[in-house]
C-alpha cells in the first residue's frame, strides 16, 4: 500500500479538480461553441471538427503545412489565416464533392 504525505495527497486532489474543471470546459465549447465562415453562417464547433478531420487539409496535412508555410513569407498572416480557413473545410462541402466507391 503506497503512503500518500499531506504535500502528494493535496496536489492530486488538486489536479484531479482542475482536470474535471477544464474538461467541463472544453465538453461545453465542444457543444454550445460556433464558428462563423466567410459567408457569415454560423457551423457547430462539433461538426467543423468532423469535417475538419475529413478535409483534403488534414488528410495532405505534410504538403499542406508546406505551401501554408511558402504562402505565410510571401503573403503574411492575415492572408495566411483565411487560407487556413479556406482549406479547413468548416462546411465539408469539398469532401461531400468527393465520391467513394466501396
Amino acid at each position: 500500500m503506497i503512503l500518500f504525505s499531506s504535500i502528494n495527497l493535496r496536489v492530486l486532489i488538486i489536479s484531479a479538480c482542475a482536470l474535471l474543471y477544464i474538461s467541463l470546459w472544453c465538453s461545453y465549447l465542444y457543444f454550445n461553441a460556433n464558428l462563423i465562415d466567410e459567408d457569415g453562417e454560423e457551423i457547430p464547433l462539433h461538426e467543423a471538427i468532423h469535417h475538419f478531420i475529413r478535409s483534403p487539409w488534414w488528410t495532405d496535412l505534410k504538403q499542406s503545412l508546406y505551401d501554408t508555410w511558402v504562402f505565410a513569407q510571401r503573403n503574411g498572416w492575415i492572408e495566411t489565416w483565411r487560407q487556413v480557413l479556406e482549406m479547413s473545410d468548416l462546411n465539408g462541402e469539398q469532401n461531400a464533392y468527393k465520391v467513394q466507391f466501396e
